[in-house]
């Protein structure tokens, strides 16, 4: 009222407003933004890789119009995944095809040579498994040891090559670089860091504000490493104007990556 003097006392007596002049072509991007963010999230659950973990790349293979709104939300996503970069890819280059047989048919025409075609697709050269994968998509002859086999004896299996992890929405595929390096896995430690920090902050009662006296140590020497060597950068998103032993208002002891951290904080 203080703004609108003819306005209700409360929100709660206001009608809800109608919308006008909406920006649809806006609002589908954000859907497609939306379907990407959740399977890149799905992703990192099934690998039960955490979301204040960064990962290098999301990879993905879409359609025009999937494209155009990432092009446009790249930060968000970037921010929502926690991932460094996000590249366009025109092929499916994160999947291996393998050929598996068919049991049931298989068996009746190889009968007590099956065991052996199936070890034999196991551990075939990857140029012939191409190969092979590639006639039996065009429904030709397969082959395997001496054998020239029909197509329908078997089946075409397809994995997710080593590092990646893969979701697909209909015709379009993203991919998760899930490979981490060490320099990722130390930031993800100094992620949680701050983290722990900044709950210690609130669990003391501190304001937003406050300027605090911090100390962190870990018996762990890659945790305590990345403390020592980012001392600065967790000073600073902390509000730490000093980083040494202190008789503390609050201290805590948490858990970071298997490992405990004490932490003191005073005002």
């Amino acid at each position: 009222k203080e703004i609108e003097k003819d306005e209700v006392s409360s929100v709660h007596l206001s009608s809800f407003p109608t919308a006008e002049n909406i920006d649809e072509e806006l609002l589908n991007e954000v859907e497609r933004v939306r379907d990407v963010i959740y399977l890149a999230q799905k992703l990192r659950n099934e690998y039960k890789i955490k979301v204040k973990q960064p990962l290098n790349t999301l990879y993905l293979k879409a359609e025009e119009d999937y494209k155009n709104a990432l092009k446009h939300f790249e930060d968000l996503v970037k921010d929502e995944v926690n991932v460094k970069n996000i590249e366009f890819v025109e092929e499916d280059k994160f999947n291996d095809e393998f050929l598996t047989l068919n049991f049931k048919k298989a068996g009746m025409v190889l009968k007590g040579d099956v065991n052996n075609v199936k070890n034999a697709l196991l551990n075939m050269p990857e140029k012939e498994r191409k190969e092979n994968v590639a006639n039996f998509k065009k429904g030709g002859k397969v082959k395997v040891l001496a054998y020239e086999l029909e197509s329908d004896l078997f089946e075409l299996k397809i994995v997710a090559k080593e590092g990646f992890a893969i979701a697909n929405l209909n015709n379009n595929l993203v991919a998760l670089d899930v490979n981490l390096t060490q320099e990722l896995l130390n930031e993800g430690i100094l992620r949680e860091i701050i983290r722990c920090v900044q709950v210690a902050r609130k669990d003391a009662g501190f304001e937003i504000s406050d300027r605090i006296n911090l100390f962190i140590e870990s018996d762990n020497n890659q945790i305590q490493t990345v403390i020592n060597e980012n001392k600065e950068n967790i000073m600073k998103e902390t509000l730490a104007v000093s980083f040494k032993d202190v008789l503390p208002d609050f201290e805590t002891e948490q858990e970071i990556s298997g490992s405990k951290v004490k932490i003191k904080v005073k005002k």
